[in-house]
């Protein structure tokens, strides 16, 4: 089969065995004398350890970028989330600076809420939700941490029968459960 006939022809085939191409052909006799056979060899090698090297410093730079492509990701998300927070900062500098003589418990109660509701809003922009289970709720050891039992009074055994502290989840990663007291079994 020819070349013209054989797309996947590769013609080194050929000029191994003194083919087609004829490259490899010295004399009458057509054979390749061993040293150029050594000297085709040779260049075969260096044209195949010259795509290795480039193949592999191209490999190299694809890591570099992807690493940096990585990093900068990083720091753009990490850029959001202290973006979305400062407001929080600037909420606590403008409470610190009432007058206390002047201002009413109900006054100073008003501005932590406000404070509170702007860091929920914050994390609630980037997937954070509070994991705050209701009394009588099922016990959930991957979403909540029991710090102590009580009796079982209306809820059943192994329910929450109080909330403790709010734990806090993005998507299904919990990143603080949620701490209860759970209801007494009665094994």
């Amino acid at each position: 089969m020819t070349n013209a006939t054989n797309p996947e022809h590769d013609d080194r085939l050929d000029d191994a065995a003194g083919g087609e191409t004829g490259e490899a052909r010295v004399g009458d006799a057509g054979e390749a004398t061993p040293e150029q056979r050594i000297e085709q060899l040779e260049a075969e090698w260096a044209e195949m350890e010259t795509k290795y090297q480039r193949s592999l410093a191209d490999f190299q730079n694809y890591q570099r970028r992807a690493a940096r492509s990585e990093q900068q990701a990083r720091t753009h998300g990490a850029d959001r989330v202290l973006a979305s927070i400062i407001p929080v900062l600037d909420h606590f500098d403008h409470a610190l600076k009432i007058d206390l003589a002047t201002a009413t418990p109900e006054q100073v109660a008003a501005g932590v809420r406000v404070i509170q509701d702007e860091l929920v809003k914050a994390l609630t922009t980037h997937g954070v939700q509070q994991l705050a289970p209701q009394p009588g709720e099922e016990f959930d050891p991957n979403r909540h941490e029991a710090l102590m039992r009580q009796p079982a009074g209306e809820h059943a055994p192994g329910s929450v029968v109080q909330l403790l502290q709010p734990g806090y989840a993005v998507g299904e990663r919990v990143i603080r459960p949620a701490k209860v007291a759970v209801a007494e079994g009665d094994g």
